[in-house]
């Protein structure tokens, strides 16, 4: 008489997997189950719990656990994509966690479960193609790094960091970049960039992340209908956007260029958002001095043996802008080289106005130290004024610093007083500079005569010298204003 089989065989006695009574002995391929248990699924066994009810043959036969999980196919019922997932480059798994599970009762389940069941399955989505983000790109701009990510490249894209701006704003944001960021930062070789971008040309091509961090720092200047005209509420909002393009850019390494880096970074130096922003403008100025140290660009040039051509400030005039620049700009002020002659003396005289600028802060101030024990708290830089005789006599030799530079300021960044009107329609922006260069003298004026000025009240120090320095601080204040 033939013995029954035993569990988990087949009629023959050598199969090792049970067939169900209704199944075709012949059948060539076996569909999954719609559902199975957590214990069946992980030992990669067929399931009948939806035929039988729970708990499943295998927990009867087995003495195993039999707990459902969520259904492998809810997603993809519920969308109705039946699409086979194929397992090309084109994808990436993406982590599932399971939920829920914490109402199942059956204690050793959970335990036996737990050694062969991680809680993840992964899953594959499709995406676009690693390159296809190029065709977004215009010819242009260089190409990301290939080391980048293809999560990270989708990220970017979603988040519209390799959207460019129209050519409409395009124009304007280089026009307000020339004439308004440029001369005070001018860490950007203008006519050679301006060529690239202007030319469309793919043989010369430009950083992404340089490019949109000229677009960041120009927009605090631009007018409010190309704001409301693109959709932002304001100036505000879109510059907010237009920074985070910059910022996801800088930490996800897509440039590999150093320098390009280091001048993204100078210019995110103009991010200011509110007071108690861990990450404003001395955050990055931080970050892109450390870069300076570490690239060496801090040393100086006398001491590196470079070419007296490659040597900064050697040639104050910007090489012209050819003539593909001329006419995507279409502005005769940004190009006239008058003006950027003026501008970039207007800088130069700055620079040599904040040297001046350090040494009365060094010499008339001290740092208010904080209290370390209270580190929860708002730490606030706060600077109060020396009081010794050697702080009068320094006072005396910046005050002669200060008369010596404004003194022999050059008449192309002298402010003139009530010609605004003339040069409204020439040479406003240089009118502009020359405004801010003398506000900034004025105040450089007030800061050092500050700490004498307000030893007024006390009648032992009214002598000559406390009431010249409150003189012009009264006159200063009336300048600003």
């Amino acid at each position: 008489m033939p013995s029954s089989p035993q569990p988990g065989q087949d009629g023959d006695g050598t199969g090792n997997k049970r067939k169900r009574d209704d199944q075709p002995p012949d059948s060539s391929s076996k569909r999954a189950a719609p559902q199975a248990c957590l214990s069946c699924r992980s030992r990669k066994v067929r399931c009948d719990v939806t035929i039988q009810g729970q708990p499943c043959t295998n927990y009867r036969l087995d003495n195993l656990g039999c707990v459902l999980g969520k259904p492998r196919r809810a997603a993809t019922s519920k969308t109705g994509n039946t699409t086979e997932r194929s397992n090309s480059g084109e994808e990436f798994p993406v982590s599932l966690t399971f939920e829920g599970l914490e109402g199942v009762s059956h204690d050793n389940a959970r335990q036996g479960d737990r050694d062969n069941i991680t809680g993840v399955v992964p899953i594959q989505l499709p995406l676009n193609a690693p390159g296809n983000y190029t065709q977004t790109l215009p010819q242009y701009i260089r190409p990301l790094t290939p080391q980048l990510k293809p999560i990270d490249t989708e990220y970017l894209t979603g988040k519209g960091c390799l959207r460019i701006p129209d050519n409409d704003l395009q124009r304007e944001l280089f026009r307000l970049y020339i004439l308004y960021v440029h001369p005070f930062m001018p860490v950007v070789d203008l006519p050679d960039f301006l060529s690239s971008v202007a030319r469309r040309d793919a043989g010369s091509q430009v950083s992404l992340l340089l490019f949109q961090a000229i677009m960041f720092a120009a927009v605090v200047y631009i007018d409010s209908d190309y704001c409301t005209e693109r959709g932002y509420e304001n100036r505000k909002a879109m510059r907010k956007e237009f920074f985070e393009k910059v910022r996801l850019l800088y930490h996800l390494d897509t440039e590999p260029d150093r320098i390009a880096r280091l001048q993204a970074l100078l210019l995110m130096t103009y991010w200011y958002e509110r007071a108690d922003d861990e990450k404003d403008t001395w955050h990055w100025t931080g970050i892109a001095l450390s870069q300076i140290h570490v690239m060496g660009i801090h040393r100086s040039p006398e001491q590196l043996g470079i070419s007296p051509k490659a040597k900064c400030g050697q040639d104050l005039d910007m090489e012209p802008f050819d003539d593909a620049v001329i006419s995507f700009l279409g502005n005769p002020q940004v190009t006239d080289s008058a003006t950027q002659r003026g501008l970039m003396l207007c800088f130069l005289e700055l620079t040599k106005l904040c040297v001046h600028i350090g040494d009365i802060l060094f010499s008339q101030y001290s740092v208010l130290n904080n209290d370390i024990s209270k580190v929860d708290e708002k730490i606030t830089m706060m600077v109060v004024p020396k009081k010794s005789a050697q702080q009068m006599q320094d006072m005396e030799k910046c005050d002669l610093k200060l008369r010596d530079w404004i003194q022999n300021l050059g008449s192309s960044c002298r402010y003139k007083a009530g010609q605004s009107r003339e040069t409204a329609h020439g040479h406003s922006a240089l009118h502009l500079h020359q405004a801010l260069l003398h506000m900034i003298y004025l105040t450089s004026t007030a800061i050092l005569h500050r700490p004498q000025a307000q030893r007024l009240d006390d009648s032992s120090e009214d002598d000559i010298t406390t009431r010249r320095s409150a003189d012009k601080i009264a006159d200063a204040a009336g300048g600003i204003t």
